[in-house]
C-alpha cells in the first residue's frame, strides 16, 4: 500500500528555502546545548515522551536537537514535519491513526509508532520556513489553545536560536576574513603597495628626518582632511584622545627603538570631531641596521566595531526593556567575587525584585499591555537605583539589582522603598489601569560567599517577601532557609500523595441546630501517609500556597466528591448539598467551571448537590474581578456558594451587599470567643441577624460544647458544625452517620425544601 504521507516533490525544489536554509550552515552541525534544552523543556511542558527541532532539505529531515528517539535524520517521504512546514502553520494531529492523512505512515505503524503530532513551523520569513519545532506521543491526545500559544513561543525561542547560530557562523566567517587579510598584510609588510592591494584602506609613511607624513588619499579620508594637506606625526597624534595617544606614541617608540611591528585598534577624533574606531598597523625600513622611515596601513573600523557592538549589546541586553540580560548579570557578579576573591568580600549587596501579578495581567489585558509594565518597572527601578547599581532583567517577571561595594542593610532597605514607592504612579493601557507593583528580597554579602550563595540568600528572602502578602521587602536571615527547607518537603510529600490519590475527602456534618439532623457536609481534604495514617490539612498548608499544587488539590477533590456522592445517591443519599473549598489558584488558571462539570458531569451528579465554599481572602485578593466573573457563572449554573472562614479576611459588612454568594459561613474563632469575649457574641448575633435580613444562610463553624450549640440556638442561628457534633470522617462513616442522622425517609414527608441546607 502507499504511503498516504508520500509528498510531492515542490518541497525538494524550493531552490529559495533551500538556499536561506544554506545560508544559515548548520545541517550536519554540532549539536546545541540551549535548543536541546528547550526541547527537553517542551517535552516536560506537553508531558510528551518526544521533541524535536527538524531542519528539512530537499532529500531528508534532519533533527538539530531530538529528545526521545536515537534518530539524526529520515527521509522526506513520510515526514509530518514536511507537512508543517508546507502548511505555514502550527500542524496538529490528535490521533495519527485515525488521521487518513498519516493512518498509512511508516511512523505510525512502526516505530516510534506516533499517534499525536504537534508541530510549528520555524519560519524565518512569511512562506518560508526551515523545519519545525514539534512534540510527539505515541498515545492520541488533544491540545488546548494555551499549549498552541506556547508551543508557536517555544518555535520562536527555537528560530532565535537558530538565528543566533547563523550570526556566529557569520561572525566567524568575517573573522576568519579579517584574519585572511591580515595574513596577507603580513606577507607583503616590506612592500609599499599595500595601499594599492587593499582599496578600502590607505597607506602612510613617516621620513624619520623631517617627520612628515606622506598617505594616500584614504588616510586623509579617514581622518577627515584636505587632500594634500602636509601633516607631521604630532598632528596626527592629535586626533587621537589622550589615553589612546599615549598608547600609540608608545607602539611608534618601540617600533622605531626595537623594530616591534604593531597592529591595533584605536579610536581616534577625525579633524571634524567625528568618533572613529581604527586599525592601524606600523611597520620600520632599516638601512644599515638604523630605521630610516615608517610605513604603515590605516583602516576605518567604524562599522565593523559598530556591528560588533550592537552584536554585544544584543548578546548581554534584554530587548524589551534594554536592560542588562541575565547573562550579563550571571558575568558581572562571577567576576565581582571572582576579582574580590583574595579579599573575602563582603561589600556586595543584591535585590532580586519580581513583578507581582504578571501573569494575571498577561492573561486578562495581553501580552502588550504585560510588555509596557514590563518597560515601566524596569524604567523605575533605573530611576531608583545607585549610579553604581547594575539593574538587570533576569526572567519574564524577574529583575535584580546588584551593588559592587559598600553596602549595608540599611541601604538595602533604603533602596528597596525607593523602588516600591516608583511603582505607586498607575500605568495607562487603553482604557485600562494598571497598578504596578513588586516584592523584593535582600541580601548582602558577608565573608565566604560566593556569587551563587549571594544570589540564593536574595532569592530566599525574595520568597518570604512574596510570602508575606506581596508588595513589599523582605531581608535575608537565615532562618529562611529552614522554613522554604521545610516547605520544598511538604511540596513534595504532596506532590507524591497527589500523584498515589493518598489525597482524600472527609466530610464533616453541617447541621440543623434545632434537631441535629444532617443536612450538609463539607468536604475537607486530608493526606494519607504511606505508613496509613491520616494528616490533615493543616499540616500541609504550606504547600497549597504553590499554585500548582493547589489547583491539583481541587482537581482530585472535586473528582472524589462526585465518585463518593454518585454512590450515595445511588444508595437514596439523605443529604442535599456537600462543600468543596476552592483557592486563588483555581480562579487563576480559569478553568473551574469547565472542572466541576467534567467531574460532576461524568457521573451525572447534578449541580445543586455542590457547595462551592470561597473565603473572602479569594473573593477581593486582587483578581476580584475574575473569581466574580466565574462566580456568578458557577451561581447560574445552580451551584450554591458559601463565603467562607467570615471575619478573617478583607470583606466587610458593606460586601455583604456585592458578593455573589447564598451562604456566609462564621469563623470558628468568633464562635470559640463567645463564652470568652462579650465582643465575639455580639458580632456573630449582629451577623445572624444581618444575614437573615440579607436573605442569606448562614452557618456557625468551629461548634465544641454545649454551651457554645445552645447560645448560637438562642440568637436565632439554625445551622453550624464542629466537632460538638462529629468529626470528619472518610466516606463509608459519612454515609453510616447520614443513614442515622440524615435527613430520613420519615422525615421526606415534611416539605424537603424546609430541611435542606438552602433552607436553614
Amino acid at each position: 500500500m502507499t504511503s498516504s504521507l508520500t509528498l510531492p516533490l515542490p518541497l525538494a525544489d524550493d531552490d529559495e528555502r533551500l538556499a536561506v536554509l544554506r545560508s544559515y550552515a548548520i545541517m550536519d552541525s554540532d549539536p546545541s546545548e540551549a535548543l536541546d534544552a528547550l526541547v527537553k523543556s517542551a517535552c516536560h511542558l506537553f508531558d510528551v515522551p518526544i521533541g524535536m527541532v527538524a531542519l528539512l532539505d530537499d532529500r531528508r529531515q534532519w533533527f538539530k536537537s531530538v529528545s526521545g528517539l536515537s534518530l539524526t535524520e529520515t527521509p522526506l517521504d513520510g515526514s509530518f514535519c514536511a507537512r508543517t512546514i508546507r502548511g505555514g502553520d502550527l500542524l496538529v494531529v490528535e490521533d495519527a491513526a485515525t488521521d487518513p492523512r498519516f493512518a498509512d505512515s511508516r511512523y505510525v505503524t512502526g516505530e516510534p509508532r506516533i499517534r499525536f503530532y504537534a508541530g510549528a513551523p520555524l519560519t524565518v520569513r512569511p512562506g518560508i520556513a526551515l523545519g519545525s519545532f514539534c512534540v510527539i506521543d505515541t498515545r492520541p491526545r488533544r491540545i488546548t489553545a494555551d499549549e498552541r500559544a506556547l508551543l508557536q513561543h517555544l518555535a520562536t525561542v527555537a528560530m532565535a536560536l537558530i538565528e543566533s547560530h547563523k550570526l556566529s557562523v557569520d561572525s566567524i566567517a568575517l573573522a576568519e576574513k579579517a584574519e585572511q587579510r591580515a595574513r596577507e598584510l603580513r606577507l607583503r609588510e616590506r612592500q609599499f603597495k599595500q595601499t594599492e592591494e587593499l582599496a578600502e584602506v590607505g597607506g602612510w609613511e613617516v621620513d624619520l628626518a623631517t617627520n612628515l607624513i606622506t598617505s594616500s588619499d584614504e588616510v586623509y579620508r579617514i581622518w577627515e582632511v584636505p587632500v594634500g594637506t602636509p601633516m607631521k606625526v604630532e598632528d596626527a597624534f592629535a586626533l587621537f584622545p589622550d589615553d589612546e595617544r599615549r598608547r600609540i606614541e608608545e607602539r611608534f617608540f618601540r617600533l622605531i627603538e626595537h623594530g616591534e611591528r604593531y597592529d591595533e585598534n584605536f579610536r581616534i577624533h577625525s579633524k571634524s570631531g567625528r568618533p572613529k574606531w581604527v586599525r592601524a598597523v606600523g611597520d620600520v625600513e632599516l638601512v644599515d641596521g638604523i630605521p630610516r622611515r615608517l610605513f604603515g596601513i590605516l583602516q576605518d573600523i567604524s562599522k565593523r566595531h559598530a556591528a560588533e557592538a550592537e552584536l554585544w549589546h544584543a548578546a548581554n541586553h534584554d530587548a524589551l526593556t534594554g536592560l542588562a540580560n541575565r547573562a550579563h548579570f550571571i558575568k558581572r557578579i562571577t567576576h565581582l567575587f571572582e576579582r574580590r576573591a583574595a579579599e573575602a568580600d563582603a561589600g556586595a549587596g543584591l535585590l532580586m525584585i519580581d513583578v507581582d501579578r504578571m501573569k494575571e495581567i498577561n492573561d486578562t489585558l495581553g501580552h502588550a499591555a504585560g510588555d509596557l509594565l514590563l518597560c515601566a518597572v524596569g524604567e523605575r527601578i533605573l530611576k531608583a537605583a545607585a549610579d553604581d547599581a547594575l539593574v538587570a532583567r533576569i526572567g519574564g517577571d524577574e529583575f535584580v539589582l546588584m551593588l559592587r561595594e559598600g553596602v549595608t542593610a540599611e541601604r538595602l532597605a533604603r533602596m528597596s522603598a525607593d523602588i516600591i514607592a516608583a511603582m505607586v504612579e498607575p500605568l495607562s493601557f487603553g482604557a485600562e489601569t494598571i497598578l504596578p507593583r513588586v516584592s523584593i528580597g535582600g541580601a548582602v554579602a558577608v565573608p565566604g560567599d560566593t556569587a551563587e550563595t549571594l544570589r540564593q540568600k536574595a532569592d530566599l528572602a525574595l520568597y518570604e517577601s512574596k510570602d508575606r502578602g506581596r508588595g513589599g521587602y523582605a531581608e535575608f536571615r537565615e532562618a529562611m532557609r529552614d522554613g522554604i527547607l521545610k516547605r520544598v518537603a511538604t511540596l513534595r510529600s504532596v506532590d507524591e500523595a497527589l500523584g498515589a490519590d493518598r489525597l482524600v475527602p472527609y466530610y464533616q456534618p453541617i447541621v440543623r441546630l434545632d434537631t441535629a439532623e444532617i443536612v450538609g457536609l463539607e468536604a475537607l481534604a486530608r493526606m494519607r501517609m504511606p505508613d496509613g495514617r491520616i494528616v490533615a490539612a493543616g499540616a500541609f498548608q504550606e504547600a497549597l500556597r504553590e499554585p500548582r499544587i493547589a489547583h491539583r488539590l481541587t482537581t482530585s477533590m472535586l473528582g472524589a466528591v462526585a465518585r463518593d456522592l454518585r454512590m450515595w445517591l445511588d444508595r437514596g443519599f439523605p443529604c442535599d448539598h456537600v462543600g468543596i473549598n476552592v483557592t486563588t489558584a483555581d480562579f487563576t488558571a480559569g478553568d473551574l467551571r469547565s472542572r466541576i462539570h467534567d467531574c460532576f458531569g461524568a457521573l451525572g451528579v447534578p449541580l445543586r448537590h455542590i457547595v462551592i465554599e470561597v473565603t473572602e481572602t479569594v473573593f477581593l485578593g486582587g483578581n476580584e474581578s475574575a473569581v466574580l466573573r466565574d462566580v456568578e457563572e458557577l451561581r447560574r449554573d445552580g451551584i450554591v456558594i458559601a463565603l467562607d472562614d467570615f471575619g478573617t479576611g478583607f470583606a466587610s459588612l458593606t460586601h455583604l451587599r456585592s458578593l455573589p454568594v447564598n451562604l456566609i459561613k462564621i469563623d470558628k474563632s468568633f464562635v470559640q470567643g463567645m463564652m470568652e469575649d462579650r465582643t465575639s457574641g455580639s458580632i456573630v448575633e449582629a451577623l445572624i441577624d444581618l444575614a437573615r435580613k440579607l436573605g442569606l444562610k448562614i452557618v456557625a463553624e468551629g461548634i465544641e460544647t454545649v454551651v457554645q450549640a445552645e447560645q448560637l440556638r438562642e440568637m436565632r442561628c439554625r445551622l453550624g458544625q464542629g466537632y460538638f457534633y462529629a468529626r470528619p470522617a472518610d466516606a463509608a462513616t459519612t454515609y453510616e452517620m447520614l443513614r442515622n442522622f440524615g435527613q430520613h425517609r420519615a422525615k421526606l414527608h415534611a416539605r424537603r425544601e424546609d430541611r435542606s441546607l438552602m433552607a436553614g
